[in-house]
């Protein structure tokens, strides 16, 4: 799976409303290093997560291919399932007060 994150994250920028100079002064970096940023194909880590907070996303989930995340789906509880464990553990908070 190729991921060219720079286009990634070119595209979110344009759909924040942001403008590139807003952006840049959000992560603390010029016009012209944004410009680079949307150039490259890899990102350091630490910069893509300032990107993520600034932007309110997640991008790293660019990285992910379908089946990774129809795993993440899967494993998340639905609601009825966590009303179950959170009565599951209220009883076990009562039994252990009985102790």
């Amino acid at each position: 799976m190729t991921v060219h994150i720079g286009s990634i994250i070119k595209e979110a920028v344009n759909k924040s409303g942001l403008s590139v100079t807003e952006f840049a002064g959000h992560i603390n970096y010029s016009r012209r290093n944004v410009y680079e940023i949307f150039e490259k194909e890899t990102i350091d880590t630490g910069v893509l997560l300032k990107i993520n907070k600034v932007l309110g996303q997640n991008l790293f989930f660019a990285y992910l291919d379908s089946s990774d995340l129809e795993k993440i789906k899967n494993d998340v509880p639905t609601s009825d399932q966590l009303k179950e464990m959170i009565d599951a553990l209220k009883l076990e908070v009562d039994r252990l007060k009985k102790l």
